[in-house]
């Protein structure tokens, strides 16, 4: 099974702040799949991340990447 994780989830689960920090937390830490982030995803959450919380939350998202813990997706023309 996988989850393609969007923008909102994903600014959450690195917010703690953010009114759905817990739920979103409780989801990428309890689901049995795959996590993936398309690619077009990475600049928007680090944007958000950086913008609205801090530098140390766009890091951990990195992190996260660097890790595996998130798969990126590339998308090609029949994606669109």
């Amino acid at each position: 099974m996988t989850l393609i994780c969007d923008t909102g989830p994903l600014v959450a689960l690195f917010n703690a702040e953010d009114i759905h920090h817990r739920a979103s937390t409780q989801l990428f830490l309890q689901f049995p799949g795959r996590l993936v982030v398309p690619s077009p995803i990475l600049t928007e959450v680090c944007y958000m991340l950086s913008t609205r919380v801090s530098a140390e939350a766009e890091a951990r998202f990195l992190d996260t990447l660097a890790d595996g813990k998130l798969q990126i997706e590339a998308i090609d023309p029949t994606d669109l």
